[in-house]
């Protein structure tokens, strides 16, 4: 019996301090955390009536590539086969 109290005890003790932990911080979030004028106009949602004019006129322009992309070239293969490459031997020892 003496064992099963004081199991009850422990139990229950922890039980409280887990309960005021969580509530604890639920309360620091709710009294710390707030959103900047910044991060409201982040979140703010887009108009969504766009310029058909104006996309129209970005689909229509011409395509420029950059100066550090090159354009696909076609190379022939103009290799001439080599002759036979003598092999040096070594000299025979008498």
């Amino acid at each position: 019996m003496f064992k099963q109290k004081e199991t009850l005890i422990i139990l229950w003790l922890t039980f409280i301090t887990v309960v005021a932990w969580i509530s604890l911080s639920i309360f620091h979030i709710w009294v710390t955390s707030t959103i900047s004028d910044i991060d409201t106009l982040a979140i703010e949602e887009i108009n969504p009536a766009f310029d058909m004019n104006t996309i129209n006129k970005l689909k229509a322009r011409e395509i420029v590539v950059p100066i550090y992309q090159y354009k696909e070239t076609i190379r022939e293969n103009i290799a001439t086969p080599a002759g036979e490459t003598p092999i040096p031997q070594a000299p025979e020892e008498p």
